[in-house]
């Protein structure tokens, strides 16, 4: 039985204590402390240091390398309340944070939660480091400043939008996992920590999936399902993103992690390619769109529910909406458009097109007059889901400008090849950073005619009311600012 004198360790006794195998994380601060080391003859070899004074790895990322556990003796009094409240997750259900206060006495609280850590992009290195059996950075591209390369008007204020003269990219790893559970919907969790490659984004505030139930910042409910999952043997390289069949989120999403599929399919010419679909078939635009880059029909592997990777290689995106799009991004697009304009048909194609759309959703209520306007000034509205993918790729090619609604049909400026007029109707309510991202990297010419939402955002504020609302265009507001731009493009 432990002595009285290390009531942490009599408390971690009373837990844990008929527990046969156990790991503990101990919570140090270089003090000289008794408890210490009593703790480690309690539990030869099963014990965790962590000096909470440590600078540079974050102590969440430091005890998920080394997590879960089944109990955490904190024996800083100062600061333990913040760090049980932020890091009890770290701990298995069941299992207990045992801390010292202030006052000197010893507090218990007893996990509920069957958590999975969340690590960040940047933070995974970090992560792999410490514990190498996770897995291995296997290259990196630096990151990089630059000034936007496109020319802004607007008919107006745009309070969602952020348009920024520069951007900042941080710098995009290829990573390589040992046996990751990989789920619908972009899930990678490796060990008990949900990966990077789960998430669309980089930035911290927006690193969101809606299959995860997160439990805070840096963790969420395990997604892990209760029975083990099938095998998948072999490397594999993650291409899942949890809208695949969305052409938006695909263009603007998917693709940016060609760039490491690229570097990892020329190491390793067997490298297949995981996505996931309900149906375990892709639509044709999109194997399309993966052929062109690069990855062939043959390559694919469409999973339909949970796999257990034997290897599996994910990157960093190259486009994180609205924080940064990387500058080698141009490359993947650029490569993009010219595979899908080799296999375009014979035309025609208008040098000035407008790009409808259809659906219920952030639609224009007045849309015959505004496109009345366009068609006078000589352009042809086209519906791009009309047609094959590499036809609406060469219309955008072919054009001389491309106007169109905000969303997704708009995203194919990304694959015009070179510098475009482009013509953006949008609501004040609707963040474009997906269109001003792509056309501010292509060096595009970018008019936005910023309309009224029937439902306003209220104090500045995003609602999904507001994101979705149809909107209007008055003639009388906007109108004399796209009538300017167009007549002064019919002049030139």
């Amino acid at each position: 039985m432990p002595s009285t004198e290390h009531p942490v360790l009599a408390e971690l006794e009373r837990s844990i204590g008929h527990l046969a195998a156990t790991r503990v994380a101990v919570l140090v601060d270089g003090k000289e402390r008794p408890a210490v080391a009593a703790i480690e003859a309690w539990r030869p070899g099963c014990v965790v240091r962590h000096d909470v004074r440590s600078g540079g790895t974050r102590l969440h990322v430091r005890l998920a390398a080394q997590g879960r556990y089944d109990a955490v003796a904190d024996l800083v009094p100062r600061g333990s309340d913040g760090r049980a409240a932020r890091l009890l997750p770290h701990v298995r259900p069941g299992g207990v944070w045992v801390r010292r206060t202030a006052g000197g006495r010893v507090e218990a609280v007893t996990a509920e939660d069957d958590a999975c850590a969340i690590v960040g992009d940047a933070e995974t290195s970090d992560l792999l480091a410490l514990d190498p059996g996770r897995g291995r950075v296997l290259d990196v591209v630096p990151g990089a400043s630059w000034p936007v390369r496109g020319r802004l008007r607007t008919s107006g204020p745009m309070p969602a939008n952020p348009t920024p003269d520069h951007y900042d990219a941080p710098p995009m790893f290829l990573r390589e996992y040992p046996n990751a559970v990989c789920l619908p919907q972009q899930v990678v969790v490796g060990r008990h920590v949900v990966l990077p490659e789960t998430f669309t984004t980089v930035e911290d505030r927006r690193r969101r999936n809606v299959a995860l139930d997160k439990l805070g910042a840096d963790f969420a409910r395990s997604p892990l399902p209760d029975a083990e999952p099938p095998l998948l043997p072999g490397r594999w390289f993650h291409l899942d993103n949890h809208l695949g069949w969305h052409f938006g989120h695909a263009v603007s999403e998917q693709v940016s992690h060609l760039w490491g599929w690229q570097r990892a399919r020329q190491d390793d010419p067997s490298l297949g390619a995981l996505l996931f679909a309900d149906s375990g078939e892709l639509a044709e635009w999109q194997r399309d769109l993966l052929a062109a880059g690069g990855v062939p029909a043959g390559a694919v592997h469409v999973a339909t529910g949970p796999v257990r990777v034997e290897r599996l290689v994910g990157c960093t995106p190259m486009f994180s909406r609205p924080a940064y799009v990387h500058p080698a991004m141009l490359d993947t697009y650029d490569a993009l458009s010219v595979a899908l304009s080799a296999q375009a048909g014979a035309g025609p194609w208008p040098s000035r097109v407008f790009l409808g759309r259809r659906g219920t959703k952030r639609a224009c209520v007045n849309a015959a007059e505004l496109e009345a306007e366009f068609r006078s000034a000589g352009f042809e509205v086209v519906f791009m889901e009309d047609h094959p993918l590499a036809d609406q790729v060469e219309l955008v090619r072919r054009a001389e400008v491309v106007a169109g609604y905000a969303g997704s049909a708009m995203f194919h400026v990304a694959l015009a090849g070179a510098p475009k007029h482009v013509v953006l109707v949008v609501s004040e309510a609707y963040p474009a950073h997906n269109e001003y991202l792509m056309s501010m990297l292509l060096g595009h010419r970018l008019d936005v005619v910023v309309c009224e939402p029937l439902v306003p955002r209220v104090d500045g504020h995003f609602s999904r009311e507001s994101f979705h609302s149809d909107f209007v265009y008055r003639p009388e507001r906007e109108g004399e600012f796209l009538r300017a731009v167009l007549a002064g493009d019919r002049d030139q």
